[in-house]
């Protein structure tokens, strides 16, 4: 099987199997695990911030953060309309936070317009105490169903005008920010620097079994010791879980750039050679995310290429390929640790196979089961069904 749906389906590798058998533990509740003391510092360093703290998932991550920056009764958080914490955290700033969560519409490029910004500050003053106040920016990057896009640096100093302006504090949902830099070439720290906050999560792009981290500021990461209590993120011997992550940020790190390759790779020979069937916008190729369009027109389904490419029935063979849909009108393809340059060429093969079944119109079936969420111009999707 070639499973494309997304990087958290890969396998720890042999090394970090090893490090996880081998890994010298302590009680984290007393901060005596040394494992977990330097993963949290060599993260903490590779992106200039002051600490860290290890978690069981990246949504208590962001949550920490909105909790710790909307402490407020009418605090508010300014979040992308497509976003990870808009989408796909279960309302928790809300639920669990008591945090109004602003949506604003995602642009192409992964970016909240600066104008939507701008127009959307809440400032209460003695003429208007009835209004909520803008708390937090939170930002995405790389941005899931943008494609995969990186923010441009230009636009994080313009992040950071507003941020010195109107002295509201930025958090990054950075699950795969180690992408973005590769993508762009600079340092970590080049791409948080702006960021008062950032959450990174080692079980993406990075390859590791379990974990991610929130970064900050020395006071941040002592409330978020407390708030990962209270949410039941408490952990003991947990070095079996930072040892394959100090793998992560070495080596999985320096391999990523083989994903991008390979997502350039599939990307082109989906548009060389599918034109008039599937097809991924240019100006979105950037990292390791594709979100692959069904062209106007068609009498075809994402459900029947989804399940076609699944299929090792009759003439679709092999090999069992998984993507994911995101909408009636496209799919997403992640490319990982465990797929190589030769599985996306036995990707192709059998994707130019369905399109041939397709052309001979053996793909009519019955209505697509994805819920009708969008228009078919819609761009980018602005309210997706899949997973992270």
């Amino acid at each position: 099987m070639i499973d494309l749906r997304s990087d958290t389906v890969t396998q720890p590798c042999q090394e970090m199997r090893i490090a996880m058998f081998n890994a010298v533990v302590g009680d984290d509740s007393y901060s005596e695990d040394d494992t977990v003391n330097r993963l949290e510092q060599e993260v903490a360093d590779l992106l200039g911030k002051q600490a860290a703290l290890l978690l069981p998932a990246g949504r208590m991550g962001n949550l920490i953060a909105i909790m710790n920056y909307c402490k407020g009764p009418s605090a508010e958080a300014i979040v992308g309309s497509i976003s990870h914490i808009n989408v796909h955290e279960s309302s928790t700033a809300a639920q669990i936070a008591g945090v109004q969560l602003v949506p604003l519409a995602n642009q192409p490029d992964g970016t909240l317009r600066i104008s939507d910004i701008m127009c959307n500050i809440k400032k209460p003053h003695a003429a208007l105490n009835q209004l909520t106040e803008t708390a937090l920016i939170c930002l995405e990057n790389t941005q899931n169903y943008c494609g995969g896009v990186c923010l441009p640096l230009e636009y994080m100093d313009q992040i950071n005008g507003i941020k010195q302006s109107y002295g509201i504090p930025v958090h990054l949902d950075g699950a795969r920010v180690f992408n973005a830099a590769v993508a762009l070439g600079v340092d970590p720290k080049e791409v948080v620097k702006h960021c008062d906050s950032v959450m990174v999560s080692l079980s993406k792009s990075l390859g590791a079994p379990i974990g991610s981290l929130l970064v900050g500021s020395t006071g941040l990461i002592e409330y978020g010791r407390r708030m990962r209590k209270l949410l039941g993120g408490g952990m003991n011997q947990a070095g079996v879980i930072a040892a394959p992550g100090l793998v992560a940020i070495t080596k999985g790190y320096r391999r990523l750039h083989e994903d991008h390759s390979n997502a350039r790779f599939l990307a082109a020979g989906i548009n060389d050679t599918m034109i008039g069937f599937i097809y991924v916008k240019t100006e979105s190729i950037a990292t390791n995310i594709l979100i692959i369009h069904l062209q106007k027109g068609i009498k075809i389904t994402v459900d029947w290429v989804v399940e076609s490419l699944r299929s090792v029935e009759g003439e679709f063979g092999q090999p069992c390929v998984r993507v994911l849909a995101v909408d009636e009108f496209s799919f997403r393809a992640v490319t990982n640790n465990g797929v190589s340059k030769k599985d996306i060429i036995d990707v192709l093969a059998k994707l130019r196979r369905i399109v041939a079944v397709a052309l001979r119109g053996g793909s009519r079936v019955a209505q697509s089961t994805i819920p009708k969420l969008l228009s078919r111009d819609a761009d980018p999707p602005q309210w997706p069904v899949t997973n992270s």
